[in-house]
């Protein structure tokens, strides 16, 4: 499987062919990881849970942390306030820190917790030979003063990696009453912090388990392009399924590379697999029977005579040979007859007015009205210049929208919104924008008719 390496905001397009006759392999159920906890960008990822949501989170588990208050340098702060500031300081995610308040004294189910386990809620500074009265330790009392220590240690774990005893790729052994002792590779620098941090297994395994079964994983709407953190993989999320991109020309011919998000292998793993895409838009492909389809708008078409495929010009050198998984995985819709005119769809400008419309390949053909669409649409404008009158002859429809995944606002709203299945989904705060993985620069300013062609879907939010 090839994997693309493409990074967020810096994207290099190869001239290079890259091979579309690939197979997607199926996945493969391994067996629990231990030197693997999670991914080092979600470790690291200050982002991951607001203010108002690690607040939430605690009220929702009931959480006697929910309204413990503490008084700091003369400032009231609650326990969601000290987590908040220190995981922003020392870029740890709040996630990390949480489920690691409930390893190390149970703090998050905990209703009525100690004052001692208040005072030592991420265990820091104890070790298995220390005292709690041991003097050394004395200046680490209390939950201010844990959580702001653990969470520039784990920094520190990070950023002076060779001032500590492991080292990715060490063969390390733990034990927990759970797994009883275990032996495993440490593979990745997030794991090794952890490992550090704490001599038991559940310091691991803990996090390994509870980083997705705590906190429920924003599903990203339709349209969405999604690029895995560690492998560089993009995938286009389609009905709830995330559709691997098999081809740097798949990508740049059917979408827009710009609108990528970075997010976790954890986020990723929430999805079920989709058929791969692997052909550029308007690909000719032929199955091992001699059948030749055109691919267009994810489907493929096959052509209801020889004298249909030549009409259009399509070059027979141009076909590409595919297998019959390759076909399986494209619907198929129905056969391009003698009749169309337009095969793969077009846009047409009326000569007396400019105007611009775009005629499917049924041919039906939908106003466009405004620029913004005209450019976030379509990857080429190559316009068929006709009377109106005969624009007119054909079937109409309504006026076009924009595509799925598209970030868009107007001037008469000071909301921002994404496309899904054809609606306008408002987010609920900025917070919610940037956390999710969205750029700014991304967002189409379009008119407030455009706008209104939407129907408004829900709210987006991070709970």
């Amino acid at each position: 499987m090839i994997k693309l390496q493409i990074k967020m905001k810096k994207i290099l397009f190869s001239t290079l062919i890259i091979s579309l006759a690939l197979i997607l392999g199926p996945k493969i159920a391994l067996a629990y990881d231990f030197g693997y906890a999670l991914s080092d960008t979600e470790f690291v990822n200050k982002d991951a849970l607001s203010l108002k949501r690690i607040q939430s989170f605690l009220e929702g588990k009931g959480s006697y942390l929910a309204t413990y208050n503490l008084d700091v340098n003369g400032e009231t702060l609650r326990a969601s306030d000290i987590i908040y500031k220190y995981t922003q300081e020392y870029s740890i995610n709040p996630k990390v820190i949480l489920i690691k308040l409930q390893n190390e004294q149970s703090l998050i189910t905990a209703k009525n917790p100690t004052e001692k386990a208040l005072n030592w809620a991420m265990s820091y500074g104890i070790c298995d030979d220390c005292s709690y009265s041991d003097p050394d330790i004395q200046g680490y009392i209390g939950f201010t003063n844990q959580i702001e220590r653990s969470t520039y240690q784990f920094d520190r774990y990070l950023r002076f990696p060779d001032s500590y005893s492991i080292q990715v790729g060490d063969v390390i052994t733990k034990y927990n009453q759970q797994y009883g002792t275990q032996t495993f590779e440490v593979k990745n620098q997030a794991t090794r912090a952890l490992g550090i941090y704490t001599t038991s297994l559940s310091g691991i395994t803990m996090v390994k388990d509870y980083i997705n079964t705590w906190f429920e994983l924003a599903y990203y709407p339709n349209g969405s392009l999604l690029q895995d953190a560690n492998s560089g993989e993009i995938y286009m999320i389609q009905n709830n399924k995330r559709r691997l991109i098999m081809s740097l020309a798949a990508l740049y011919s059917n979408y827009n590379p710009n609108a990528l998000i970075t997010v976790s292998p954890d986020v990723l793993d929430q999805y079920e697999d989709g058929y791969a895409i692997k052909f550029v838009e308007n690909t000719l492909i032929r199955s091992p029977k001699g059948t030749v389809y055109l691919v267009t708008n994810g489907e493929k078409r096959g052509f209801a005579s020889g004298e249909a495929f030549r009409q259009f010009g399509f070059n027979p050198e141009e076909i590409l040979d595919v297998g019959w998984g390759d076909l399986a995985a494209l619907a198929e819709s129905e056969p391009i007859t003698i009749s169309e005119t337009f095969p793969v769809g077009g846009l047409l400008q009326a000569k007396e007015t400019g105007a611009v419309f775009y005629i499917s390949s049924e041919g039906v053909v939908y106003p466009i009205w405004d620029k913004s669409i005209l450019k976030t649409n379509f990857k080429t404008r190559h316009f068929i210049s006709m009377n109106l009158a005969d624009i007119k002859k054909y079937q109409q429809g309504n006026p076009l929208k924009f595509q799925d995944g598209t970030l868009i606002t107007s001037p008469g709203t000071t909301s921002v919104y994404v496309i899904s299945n054809g609606q306008k989904r408002p987010f609920d705060s900025a917070e919610t924008f940037t956390g999710l993985g969205y750029q700014w620069e991304n967002i189409v300013h379009t008119t407030d008719a455009v706008l209104s062609l939407h129907s408004t879907g829900n709210f987006i939010d991070l709970n």
